[in-house]
């Protein structure tokens, strides 16, 4: 999948764009705030119909406009559309795909985007939620029901959770733990089956990129693998009931990722951990590719910070090989030369919401 062609109205300083680009590697760079990451949140917005800045997409409605307007050209394996999405300041959000009114849900099916920046090792020393949230991106794009089946649990389990709340009896709380136990028992199969497939590829990405030989990745499910579900919500009834909210389930699940018995956050330094949180990501696309043949978009704000030289040039080398289309915003037109002149790209300077092609040398 590829984004050919962009026209950005009234997202926050780019006022009215036009941009076709490479089907391979787009640098874009420029001053702090100048609108570099703008553009890539123009493109994440029309992937997920989210920001990854704010919660709150009014905020990203130019301060003069009532509502932004994004509008692309996407090209597939063997087809072309168009998406367009609309968001007002009164929240109203309108997508389109083709001639056809689209949800939110249908949006991040067509266009497979995964947004990299600095913080991205936040994946490997953060929560919980931010693995989880990682594994069901990838489950999402591969198993068709995945979603369906997910949001039936997250409504049992709230049904389950407001049930606790009332203090009612274990026989009327069983009520809830049958569906719950159906749901929880499908999302980890399927978690678990993409998982198997997902380490091979991330082993492979990251000795690429940095020695990590004792590296180990283990699925913790979100109860103890030696008991069934069933007789773990039994035995934490009342602990449950104390605290309003069901402990334990696939609302739980981690994905451990360990450096010699000890998690990698506490024994890696701050550029290994970006680069292996960096192949966590890349592995995604490449089964992405091989389970589904559709390819990947990857959105890099600041690709190259605390990467040395050497690094930088794994880093690009990996990511030609991927053939994805990928976007990386840069401080300075300088650092884009590390990438060989050979491959497809284009080039943008991007100042005070003026976005410019360069014409490569």
């Amino acid at each position: 999948m590829q984004v050919s062609r962009l026209k950005i109205n009234q997202f926050r300083n780019l006022i009215d764009l036009d941009l076709e680009f490479s089907p391979r590697f787009n640098f874009i760079y420029g001053p702090n705030g100048s609108g570099k990451s703008s553009l890539l949140e123009a493109i994440h917005f029309l992937s997920l119909g989210r920001s990854f800045r704010s919660a709150l997409a009014s905020r990203a409605i130019h301060y003069e406009a009532s509502q932004f307007n994004l509008f692309s050209v996407v090209l597939g394996e063997a087809f072309t559309t168009t998406l367009g999405l609309k968001k007002t300041r009164q929240g109203k959000t309108k997508i389109k795909i083709g001639n056809n009114t689209e949800s939110i849900g249908e949006l991040a099916k067509l266009l497979p985007t995964q947004f990299v920046n600095p913080n991205s090792y936040h994946l490997l020393s953060g929560g919980p939620k931010a693995r989880r949230q990682f594994i069901d991106w990838g489950v999402f794009h591969v198993e068709p029901h995945f979603f369906s089946v997910w949001q039936q649990f997250q409504q049992t389990l709230k049904q389950r959770n407001a049930t606790l709340q009332r203090q009612m009896l274990a026989d009327q709380i069983k009520v809830w733990n049958c569906k719950l136990i159906e749901l929880s028992v499908e999302i980890t199969r399927m978690r678990e089956k993409y998982l198997q497939q997902l380490t091979p590829l991330i082993t492979e990405l990251i000795s690429e990129l940095v020695d990590l030989k004792e590296l180990k990745i283990d699925f913790y499910q979100g109860w103890d693998k030696q008991f069934n579900l069933e007789d773990v919500l039994n035995r934490s009834f009342f602990r449950d009931s104390s605290q309003g909210y069901t402990q334990y389930g696939p609302q739980r699940a981690d994905l451990l990722i360990k450096l010699r018995g000890n998690p990698v956050h506490e024994v890696l330094s701050r550029g290994e951990q970006k680069l292996l949180a960096y192949a966590l990501q890349l592995a995604q696309g490449l089964l992405l590719k091989k389970i589904t043949n559709k390819s990947c978009i990857y959105l890099f704000d600041d690709l190259f910070a605390e990467l040395d030289a050497v690094k930088q040039g794994y880093l690009l080398a990996l990511l030609n090989r991927l053939e994805s289309q990928v976007f990386v915003t840069v401080i300075e037109g300088n650092l884009i030369k590390v990438l060989n002149n050979s491959v497809n790209r284009k080039t943008f300077q991007v100042e005070n919401g003026e976005i410019l092609e360069e014409c490569l040398e």
